[in-house]
């Protein structure tokens, strides 16, 4: 993830839950440098698939025993051993049964926001969103963003301010729920 920036195309999920490539438009956290992060580190057998992320983040899940339920997303800290989770296998989007999870101190926090507002780590679909458990509400939310970074995107800073830590939209955001709760946070 340290690698990543703005302007990258980063592998996501389409509108249509197909894999596709999709803009890197900002960084709603980033700080590499922050020191033990806790992190839960989801393990999947069939497919194998490894993700170590904050159990703050979204991961898109489904029924595992269900070949028709519509994808959803769950807190990573509320995933439990034998939950479906989304893995790429190939060019294709398959659900893959949590084999183990444990909890590990890290290094680092960075979150990407993509135009479609997931993101594909280590073959796992997950959301961009954090602390909110609507993909839906947190991607409407963006959707100024989305529209600055299209037509100003000076107005974003996301170029020439080295950032560290929450964006200012983040943070912005944040504020304006504690006042409206529009949302419940984590």
């Amino acid at each position: 993830m340290t690698e990543l920036k703005i302007g990258d195309r980063a592998e996501t999920l389409d509108s249509r839950g197909q894999i596709a490539f999709s803009e890197v438009i900002m960084f709603l956290d980033y700080n590499p440098g922050l020191s033990g992060v806790l992190y839960y580190v989801i393990t999947t057998n069939e497919p194998y698939s490894r993700l170590a992320v904050t159990g703050s983040h979204l991961l898109f899940t489904k029924d595992c025993y269900s070949s028709t339920s519509d994808l959803t997303v769950k807190y990573a800290k509320l995933m439990n051993i034998g939950d479906c989770i989304m893995i790429t296998q190939g060019s294709k989007l398959v659900s893959a049964k949590i084999e183990k999870i444990r909890l590990e101190r890290k290094k680092g926090a960075i979150a990407p926001l993509t135009v479609n507002g997931n993101i594909i780590v280590d073959g796992v679909a997950a959301s961009c969103y954090a602390k909110i458990d609507n993909q839906e509400l947190a991607h409407l939310a963006f959707s100024p963003v989305r529209f600055i970074y299209t037509y100003a995107s000076g107005v974003l800073n996301t170029h020439s301010i080295k950032q560290n830590g929450q964006h200012w939209y983040v943070r912005l955001l944040l504020q304006i729920n504690s006042f409206l709760r529009v949302a419940d946070l984590i």
